[in-house]
C-alpha cells in the first residue's frame, strides 16, 4: 500500500448560504446564488478525497457553521473587501476563523488593508480569490501591487474559471513571490473537490492552514470553462426550480431575452430584475434542452450524472455540439427548400430554432469568458484590431473586391482581420450547410453553427466587428448594447432563409467586441476608402 504523503482540500466552495442572486437576469428566473446544501458540500468533497472540508459562502459563515465540531472541518468564509474611499474591491477568502473573526471582518470589510492586518496578527490563513476578476470597479496595477504585498497567498486555480483567466494570477505570483491555491468555487454542487489545494501530510486543519502559511501549498485538479459554467446554471435550476408541475412550451422570445441578458449583464452586480422573464422560462428551456439533446434523463437525473467520477463537462458540450449541428443541417435544408416552394416561412423559423436549442445555454457563457479574456488584454500603444466578418468570397462581387482592398493596402492605425467560411480569409469557420443565394447567381455561403460562432477567439484586442452582406443574417449576432452591431443589406435579408430570431440567438464571437463599429457596408466603406498602398501591412 502506497504511503500518504500529501493532504488536500477544496479551498473555495458555496453552500446554500450564498442564497442571494446580485445578477438582475437570475434573480428574475429564480435562481439563487448556490443551492447546495451545507451536508451534501460535505459528502462531495469527501467523496473525492478531500482530507478536510469547508465552505466559503460570501460573507457569511451559516453554512460552515453546519459542518462545525467535525474533526476535519473549519470555518471560512468569502469576505468582500472594499479599498477604503475607492469603488475597488476584491473577494478575500478566510480559513480557520471564528464566529468573532467573522464579526469583526463584516464590521471592517470597508477597508482592505485593516482586514488584511487583522488577518495577518491573528495568524489567520487567507489568500486572494480569482485575484483578476473584477469585483466592483477594475483593479490598476497600483491595487494588485498592494495586493501582493497585504496578500501573500493567492487563488491561481479557480475551477470555474478557465485557464486563460487563472494563468495571470499564477505568473504573477511567480514573478513576485507567493504562494497559490486552489479551490472549485462551486455554487451548483457538481465540482465541488474537482479542484483543490495539496499540502504536505497534515494531522489536521490547523496543520493543513499552517502549510498554506508556510508556502507549502499548491493549486490542483480541474480549471474552469465556458460549458462548466452553462452546466453550473442547469445545475442551479434543478436544485432551485425543480419540476414544480409540467413546464410551458419554450417562448423563442423569452429564450432571446435570457441569452441577450447574460450577454450584456453577465457580470453586473448590481441592477433591477427584468420583469419579462420568470421562473417558468428557466424550466422550460431547462426540459427543451433535455429532450434536444436526446438525454433519457429528468433533471435530478441530470444532476446526479454530472456529479459522476466519470463525467465530463466537455463530453457533454461536444454531445449537444453534435446533435444541434446535425439538426441545423437538417433544418437549414427544409428551410431553403419551404422557401423556394413559397411555404410556410414561420414554421421554418421555427424549426431552426428549434435546431438551435441544444447549442443555446453554451453561447452566453462563451461569450461571458470571451469577455473576460478581452478584460486582460491591455493593447493602449497599438493599433485597434477590428474584425470584418462576410460569407461568399469566392464570388465575384463588391464586397470581396472591396475586401482584398482592404486587406491589400491595410488601414492606418487599424490591425483587420476576415472572418467567415469560405477559404481566402484570414480566420476560417467551419459551416454545416452551404446555401445557394437567390439573385447572386453561383454564390453559395457557408452557415456555421452556433458553437462555431460563440468560440471563435479573435486575436487579443479586438474590440469591433463589422459584418458585411452577404453574410446569412441567421449566423450573425443580433445588435444589442453590449454586444456586436451587425446588420445585413436589404437585398441579402430577403433573400436568406434566416430570421432575425435566429440570428438573436447566435449571438456572435462572445469575445466581448463592442457594439460602436458602423453598421455592414457603410463600415466595410470606411474602411475601405482608409486603405491605401503607404498603410500597406499586409503586403508580401
Amino acid at each position: 500500500m502506497i504511503p500518504v504523503t500529501r493532504s488536500r482540500a477544496d479551498l473555495h466552495c458555496h453552500s446554500t448560504a450564498s442564497e442571494e442572486s446580485r445578477l438582475g437576469v437570475q434573480r428574475a428566473l429564480g435562481l439563487p446564488e448556490c443551492a447546495t446544501p451545507p451536508e451534501e458540500v460535505y459528502a462531495l468533497a469527501k467523496r473525492r478525497g478531500m482530507d478536510f472540508v469547508t465552505i466559503t459562502d460570501h460573507d457569511t459563515i451559516a453554512g460552515a457553521l453546519e459542518l462545525a465540531g467535525r474533526p476535519d472541518t473549519f470555518l471560512s468564509e468569502e469576505l468582500t473587501a472594499s479599498f477604503r474611499g475607492e469603488p475597488q474591491a476584491v473577494h478575500v477568502l478566510c480559513y480557520g476563523i471564528t464566529p468573532d473573526d467573522h464579526e469583526w471582518l463584516q464590521a471592517n470589510a470597508g477597508d482592505v488593508e485593516v482586514c488584511a492586518e487583522y488577518l495577518r496578527n491573528n495568524s489567520i490563513t487567507s489568500a486572494l480569490a480569482h485575484p483578476f476578476y473584477a469585483v466592483a470597479a477594475p483593479l490598476t496595477a497600483r491595487h494588485r501591487r498592494r495586493l501582493a504585498q497585504i496578500f501573500p497567498v493567492w487563488e491561481t486555480r479557480n475551477g470555474s474559471r478557465a485557464r486563460e483567466l487563472n494563468l495571470p494570477a499564477a505568473i504573477y505570483i511567480e514573478t513576485h513571490g507567493g504562494t497559490g491555491v486552489g479551490g472549485s468555487d462551486d455554487h451548483a454542487g457538481v465540482d465541488i473537490g474537482r479542484t483543490y489545494t495539496e499540502t504536505p501530510l497534515a494531522a489536521g486543519p490547523e496543520e493543513y492552514l499552517a502549510h498554506i502559511r508556510a508556502g507549502h501549498a499548491a493549486g490542483r485538479g480541474d480549471q474552469g470553462s465556458a460549458e462548466k459554467w452553462a452546466h453550473a446554471a442547469m445545475a442551479l435550476a434543478i436544485r432551485s426550480l425543480g419540476s414544480q408541475g409540467e413546464a410551458k412550451a419554450l417562448d423563442p422570445m423569452a429564450v432571446f431575452s435570457m441569452v441577450e441578458r447574460v450577454m450584456s449583464q453577465g457580470d453586473a452586480r448590481t441592477g433591477e430584475p427584468p420583469t419579462d422573464l420568470e421562473p417558468d422560462d428557466a424550466r422550460s428551456l431547462l426540459q427543451t434542452w433535455l429532450d434536444a439533446v436526446e438525454l433519457d434523463l429528468s433533471g435530478p437525473e441530470l444532476l446526479a450524472y454530472m456529479q459522476e467520477d466519470s463525467f465530463s463537462h466537455a463530453d457533454l458540450f461536444r454531445r449537444a455540439r453534435r446533435v444541434h449541428e446535425r439538426r441545423l443541417r437538417d433544418a437549414v435544408g427544409r428551410t431553403v427548400a419551404s422557401a423556394a416552394s413559397n411555404g410556410n416561412l414561420a414554421a421554418a423559423a421555427m424549426d431552426l430554432f428549434s435546431s438551435c436549442v441544444p447549442a443555446v445555454p453554451y453561447a452566453p457563457a462563451a461569450a461571458f469568458l470571451g469577455r473576460e479574456k478581452q478584460k486582460l488584454a491591455n493593447r493602449e500603444s497599438e493599433p485597434r484590431r477590428v474584425a470584418l466578418v462576410a460569407d461568399g468570397l469566392g464570388g465575384m462581387h463588391g464586397v470581396t473586391h472591396t475586401l482584398d482592398e482592404i486587406r491589400d493596402r491595410g488601414v492606418a492605425g487599424y490591425e483587420v482581420e476576415v472572418i467567415g467560411t469560405d477559404a481566402n480569409v484570414d480566420r476560417r469557420l467551419s459551416a454545416v450547410a452551404e446555401v445557394d443565394i437567390p439573385f447572386y447567381e453561383g454564390l453559395r455561403v457557408g452557415v456555421p453553427s452556433l458553437p462555431r460562432w460563440s468560440r471563435l477567439s479573435p486575436r487579443v484586442g479586438t474590440t469591433s466587428c463589422i459584418c458585411a452582406p452577404p453574410v446569412p443574417p441567421g449566423s450573425l449576432p443580433r445588435s444589442s448594447p453590449a454586444q456586436w452591431t451587425c446588420r445585413c443589406s436589404a437585398a441579402t435579408t430577403r433573400s436568406s432563409a434566416f430570421t432575425p430570431g435566429c440570428a438573436r440567438v447566435t449571438l456572435g464571437c462572445g469575445q466581448g467586441w463592442t457594439s460602436r463599429s458602423p453598421p455592414s457596408t457603410a463600415g466595410v466603406t470606411w474602411f475601405s476608402r482608409r486603405a491605401s498602398p503607404q498603410t500597406n501591412r499586409y503586403a508580401h
